[in-house]
Parts: structure tokens; C-alpha cells; sequence
């Protein structure tokens, strides 16, 4: 699994624009040659896990706070200091764990685990 590539539907940041002006990808952009000149990753914070609907467990552990998708019980969003993680429970109850930083990274990763998008 490679999450840093942008996939379509990623959000990004224009480059060009006024600091914050986010778009996400269309076909159109995957095909530019030097699409990072063109778009930068967001940073990843918690104003995007609100955006994306995910639900904050009502419980932390040793300072760790959680977030579950509500279609995809199995998929969690964590999150201890500043460094954030997500844990996925396969169908063999296999857990895989991934740390993030960027936006599109998670929808990436989402994507790979559930066949879905964000």
C-alpha cells in the first residue's frame, strides 16, 4: 500500500492560492506531469476527522484519544501527542496500524482497507 501518492478525490492544498485553499483531485489533475507543483498536502488535524463524521470513543487510555468511523466500525482513528495512527480490524481480526500525517494519506488508507472513500 503507497499512501502518499494523490489519488483522485484526495484533498489537497493549491499551491498558488492564498494559504488554505483546498480542492480535491479530478481526473484532469492526475494527469499534469508535475502535479506537486500544483498541489501540496494538508496537514492532518482534528477539524478534519470532525469533517470526515467520525465519532470520538467516549473513553482515552494513557492520553491516547480514538475515533471510529460510523459505516466502519473496524476503523479507528487515534491519536497520542501529535502523532496520529489508524487501526484497522480485518474480518480475521488481524489488526493493522498505520501512522499519518497528511490528509490524503488517511483517505489513502481508508480507501485500501474498506473500498470506500472519504
Amino acid at each position: 500500500m503507497n499512501s502518499n501518492n494523490f489519488k483522485l478525490n484526495n484533498w489537497v492544498e493549491i499551491i498558488q492560492k492564498k494559504k488554505g485553499h483546498y480542492t480535491t483531485i479530478q481526473n484532469s489533475s492526475l494527469s499534469l506531469k508535475n502535479i506537486d507543483k500544483v498541489y501540496k498536502p494538508v496537514l492532518f488535524d482534528e477539524n478534519w476527522i470532525e469533517r470526515f463524521k467520525f465519532k470520538r470513543y467516549p473513553y482515552s487510555i494513557a492520553g491516547q484519544s480514538g475515533w471510529h468511523h460510523p459505516t466502519e466500525n473496524k476503523f479507528s482513528v487515534l491519536l497520542n501527542k501529535k502523532t496520529y495512527w489508524v487501526e484497522y480490524v480485518d474480518e480475521d481480526n488481524f489488526c493493522y496500524k498505520e501512522q499519518y500525517t497528511y490528509v490524503h494519506q488517511l483517505q489513502n488508507i481508508f480507501s485500501d482497507f474498506t473500498n470506500k472513500e472519504l
